[in-house]
C-alpha cells in the first residue's frame, strides 16, 4: 500500500490473512466488502477498521565528520597517527 494522507478503510479478520486492499469510497464500500467476505466464509469475523493517523519515520540526514585534513584526503594518505582502533 503506498503512503497516504487520506483516511481509508481496511475489511480484517483476526482469523488469518491480510488486507489486500484499502476502500478509500468510504464506510460503505468497507461494510460491503466486510460483508461479502463473511458470506464467503461464515467460519471468520470480519471487521471494518478506519485509519485516523499515519505514523512514518523520516530517514535522519547523514553526517560526516572528516578525520583527516584536506591535503591528507588529496594525497590519499593512510599512515596511521600513532592510534590505533584494534583492528587495523
Amino acid at each position: 500500500m503506498q503512503d497516504t494522507n487520506e483516511t481509508f478503510w481496511l475489511v480484517w479478520t483476526p482469523q488469518g490473512g491480510d488486507p489486500m486492499r484499502c476502500h478509500k469510497s468510504g464506510a460503505a464500500a468497507a461494510a460491503a466488502e466486510a460483508a461479502r467476505l463473511a458470506t464467503r466464509y461464515p467460519e471468520k469475523t470480519f471487521y471494518t477498521l478506519r485509519a485516523v493517523e499515519r505514523f512514518a519515520v523520516a530517514e535522519p540526514p547523514i553526517t560526516v565528520t572528516q578525520l583527516t585534513s584536506p591535503a591528507e584526503r588529496e594525497a590519499g594518505q593512510t599512515e596511521q597517527k600513532g592510534l590505533s582502533c584494534g583492528r587495523c
